[in-house]
């Protein structure tokens, strides 16, 4: 189950950040879109400081190399009662095709017993039920933690926190109430990417999205590959995601069961790094 709990900090927009490798710049000099692509590189940024003992990623689809670094990683869920549904697959194929017969395709649950995950620049990698705890001191060498390693990493935080505030604050965000319902992307809901929230306090809401109907026409789902779904809701823990996002498509289908919160790309939460 992926949750929500957000908390704004309000932190001065005047800070800078460093753009795709190029020179530091002010948040308040960026595009909206620019700001949308840059909140999803600081997952990567704190990881490869290599301060940490452990990393717990929550339910969400990931781009190795650009969410998480590729390397052979021990991994176990992070919920002890509760397995991890993963799905591994080449980054040629848009999604988990079930009939594919690419060896690098993996399906599998994890609990708590250690699983040694492969992961390859590019390849895509799917957490659904709960998250994954990946251990980086077994097949990692551990950093030595030092003041100035601290100190990059609070400033990195403060940097993520100070682009979702900004983000939040242009007149192109926009925070829209969908209602119970089947839409179809296009002529009901503009093809866009989207994230998903449930829109109160220990609310729930299931969210579907593909690009059939099946059946008694309510139903939507992927032809041939995996289900992309996500059951929210706004009571957060560690282990889940606080939202989930989609590149909605012309002519594929949202079903809501509930009622959810649509804004603009919000970009992915933050892991939990623990040291």
């Amino acid at each position: 189950m992926k949750r929500l709990f957000i908390i704004i900090l309000l932190l001065s927009v005047s800070c800078s950040v460093c753009v795709a490798e190029g020179p530091t710049i002010p948040i308040s000099e960026l595009t909206f879109t620019e700001i949308q692509d840059t909140i999803d590189t600081y997952n990567l940024k704190i990881w490869e400081t290599g301060n940490w003992s452990s990393i717990i990623v929550p339910t969400g689809i990931y781009i190795i190399g650009k969410d998480i670094p590729a390397g052979t990683y021990e991994v176990q869920t992070a919920y002890s009662s509760q397995k991890s549904c993963v799905y591994l697959w080449p980054e040629d194929d848009e999604i988990y095709n079930y009939f594919s017969d690419n060896p690098r395709y993996l399906e599998t649950e994890i609990g708590s017993k250690p699983y040694e995950l492969i992961l390859v620049d590019g390849d895509q990698l799917q957490l659904d039920m709960v998250g994954l705890s990946f251990s980086i001191s077994t097949y990692v060498p551990r950093f030595t933690v030092d003041q100035m390693q601290e100190e990059q990493v609070k400033k990195l935080r403060e940097e993520y926190k100070a682009l979702e505030n900004e983000l939040h604050s242009r007149p192109e965000w926009k925070e829209v109430v969908v209602p119970t319902g089947t839409y179809e992307v296009g002529p009901k809901i503009p093809a866009d990417r989207w994230t998903i929230w449930p829109p109160d306090e220990y609310d729930i809401v299931g969210v579907y999205y593909g690009p059939t109907l099946f059946g008694d026409k309510d139903l939507v789902t992927y032809e041939r590959a995996a289900l992309k779904n996500s059951s929210l809701s706004s009571f957060k823990y560690g282990f889940q995601n606080d939202r989930f996002s989609i590149n909605a498509k012309e002519g594929w289908y949202i079903k809501i069961n509930g009622t959810a919160t649509f804004t603009p790309y919000a970009g992915k939460t933050l892991f939990k790094f623990i040291e």
